[in-house]
């Protein structure tokens, strides 16, 4: 499991070194690599369990959707694997990946069109799978609100030393407390106050990228990118709802910790460029 997770350290490696062209820094430090020795991401992706697993998918996923007549294997492969593991997780790689896609302008009108049907086809096809697996009945609101009052009141009553009750928040607080939590103020142990440390830079570099104006980045950037960012937007929206357990958060967000790193440091790498440009004589 260990060496399953250090592959997928080596995909998400090189799809940064590959797609992110200035190296920015944090004070006199370089981000990368040196963002890739996160504790976190390494306590969570070396594990005997499904988070390593899918930390390897999502990351073979991204990597190989670079070129991807010439990965279908390993697609496929990522895809099926996460679709047994968490179903609804290969359907938001799909679904990103297909909307990053559309979005791009890389594509013709026929092959958007083509491409967002094939995406809902095959969202139409899983759709009953996923519905069992969430143990949902349907996708009304009174479904999906009493799902999420259930699962965030369960997980927030779990005696594990690290419940937050988060069914009394404003869902911009559930958002923050799923990314950026637990901060220094949650310690409760060891591994919190690391966990706090990272938690920090993450809120840093997500700073730096509102400044820079998220959308602009967005519109700004490839089908990668795009995809990415619809990845994290998808997932953080999705499991901000349900969970209620610090411990459980950081297990689940490691899945999307490269996603954001990745939208940071190409952001960045962006505005540096565009500052560059300007300067340049005529």
């Amino acid at each position: 499991y260990s060496f399953i997770g250090y592959i997928g350290f080596i995909f998400y490696y090189s799809l940064f070194k590959s797609q992110i062209k200035f190296n920015s820094s944090l004070g006199r430090y370089k981000l990368f690599p040196i963002i890739f020795f996160l504790p976190n991401l390494h306590f969570w992706s070396v594990g005997i369990g499904k988070d390593t697993l899918l930390f390897f998918c999502i990351g073979m996923f991204f990597y190989s959707m670079q070129v991807p007549n010439k990965n279908i294997g390993k697609i496929v492969f990522s895809l099926v694997l996460s679709y047994f593991i968490r179903p609804h997780l290969a359907v938001f790689m799909l679904a990103s990946m297909g909307l990053g896609y559309v979005l791009s302008g890389n594509l013709k009108l026929y092959q958007k069109i083509f491409l967002a049907l094939f995406t809902l086809g095959i969202f139409f096809l899983l759709f009953d799978n996923i519905m069992a697996y969430l143990k949902l009945e349907s996708l009304d609101s009174d479904s999906i609100n009493q799902f999420s009052a259930d699962r965030s009141s369960d997980l927030s009553l779990s005696h594990t030393g690290s419940a937050v009750d988060i069914s009394k928040y404003p869902f911009p607080l559930k958002i923050f407390t799923f990314l950026y939590r637990p901060l220094f103020f949650d310690i409760n142990g060891i591994l919190a106050i690391f966990a706090s440390f990272e938690n920090l830079l993450l809120l840093l570099l997500s700073w730096k990228l509102f400044r820079l104006n998220p959308i602009k980045i967005f519109n700004a950037g490839n089908y990668m990118v795009k995809s990415l960012f619809i990845f994290l937007i998808i997932g953080t929206l999705s499991f901000s709802l349900i969970l209620g357990n610090l411990g459980i958060m950081l297990r689940q967000k490691n899945m999307f910790v490269p996603a954001l790193l990745f939208i940071c440091l190409w952001g960045l790498s962006y505005s540096y460029q565009q500052k560059q440009a300007r300067r340049k004589p005529g």
